[in-house]
């Protein structure tokens, strides 16, 4: 498995003779160094996001949706970085490709974060069964989406069974992000996922069972909108045998559009 991946794994995951299966040791050091890295590499892209705000209300320039993300004449010589010190899409993790939807999104103010925990019904039929619960939650969601009329929305999510200290055992349940303009397919999304998940309970506790929320970011905190992915993916290092070697999910239009807006940020739009 690529380093660019965060889900957990083991050995046993892994099918072929011990010398043909992959390294696991040397990959988790690999992960956790370019996790690091990247969150300083966040750290310095907020601070060129302020500079370029700053001037811009300086210079009375309006805010618009991605202005913060080119340097103008006045914040160019104060910013950390250049676009072409940012790294390509391809040697980026999945953690920092969510946030890079999450962030364009919000840009727009078509971000929406979800909660849904999974009916105790459902994961114990597919423990019957013996099936794979990520691949179930993931076939699941897509039909319903599909149903709803929303099959191409932008999404990504974590699956997750742990407090959010990570030391304790929770019931299974996904947390994600979904990119939609209308608030509408923001409320489809939420039936959708009901009806995937939420089977076997009554009205009420269907409800209650999934939440979806418009994205926001607590003013004044430089890391704010790197908060809601830290949280989903906070666990996703840690191995749970019930989830096997996958479980993040992230959708072809998810990734469409973050691929996109990093290119934007890159300044190779052309190139691409």
């Amino acid at each position: 498995m690529s380093v660019r991946k965060i889900s957990a794994s083991r050995l046993a995951d892994y099918n072929g003779p011990r010398r043909a299966k992959p390294k696991l040791n040397p990959q988790k050091r690999e992960r956790s160094t370019l996790l690091a890295d990247e969150e300083q590499l966040l750290k310095a892209l907020f601070f060129d996001d302020a500079v370029r705000a700053f001037w811009d209300t300086v210079m009375g320039r309006p805010r618009d949706p991605m202005s913060v993300w080119v340097d103008s004449d006045q914040s160019w010589n104060e910013t950390l970085l250049q676009p072409c010190e940012l790294p390509e899409w391809e040697s980026m993790s999945e953690r920092m490709k969510m946030f890079v939807g999450f962030d364009v999104a919000m840009e727009f103010g078509w971000c929406f974060t979800f909660t849904a925990n999974i009916s105790p019904d459902l994961v114990d039929k597919w423990k019957t069964e013996g099936s794979d619960l990520v691949a179930n939650v993931q076939q699941r969601v897509k039909r319903h989406m599909g149903a709803k009329g929303i099959s191409d929305m932008p999404i990504c999510w974590v699956l997750e069974a742990r407090t959010k200290s990570g030391k304790s055992r929770n019931k299974p349940h996904i947390h994600g992000i979904a990119i939609c303009e209308d608030p509408l397919l923001a409320t489809k999304l939420k039936l959708a996922l009901e009806l995937a998940l939420a089977t076997g309970l009554d009205k009420r506790k269907r409800r209650t069972a999934v939440q979806v929320k418009r994205g926001y970011a607590k003013p004044n905190d430089p890391m704010g909108r790197f908060r809601w992915v830290s949280y989903i993916t906070k666990n996703a290092h840690l191995y749970d045998r019930r989830f096997g070697k996958r479980r993040v999910y992230i959708s072809r239009s998810y990734t469409q559009v973050a691929r996109l807006a990093w290119a934007v940020r890159r300044d190779d739009c052309l190139a691409a």
